[in-house]
């Protein structure tokens, strides 16, 4: 094992690594193909004012409207923010150029609880 400096954020990190620690970077492996997957956020009155943290498959965002490089496949996004956290799972097609994922902040009323959280709304594959 060897240590790389990472190209996107300069952070030294493990060359059998597939994502940047630091900053999720992905590192493509011979033969893979890596897809723009752009998250973001759906703001509403409330929810603009309702801090907001995304994590895809382990790795933080920067910011709740960032652009990544995905691997076709399945990938698990993680929301944390207002009172709960949640996750969601987001599929990358192998044919698509490009995916976008929005996340909004929804209310959920129940008889027992008002819940507020964070949720996937919509995926656009082109």
């Amino acid at each position: 094992m060897a240590l790389i400096k990472c190209p996107e954020c300069g952070e030294i990190i493990s060359d059998q690594s597939d994502v940047c620690i630091h900053c999720g970077y992905p590192f493509k492996r011979d033969n893979e193909r890596l897809i723009p997957v752009t998250f973001r956020r759906v703001k509403s009155f409330i929810g603009c004012i309702v801090p907001l943290h995304v994590a895809v498959d382990g790795n933080s965002l920067p910011d709740d409207d960032y652009t990544i490089r995905l691997t076709p496949g399945t990938h698990t996004v993680f929301m944390d923010g207002a009172d709960t956290s949640c996750s969601d799972v987001i599929k990358v097609p192998e044919n698509a150029t490009g995916v976008t994922v929005l996340i909004k902040l929804s209310n959920y009323f129940n008889f027992f609880v008002d819940e507020t959280r964070f949720q996937i709304v919509d995926v656009e594959v082109y």
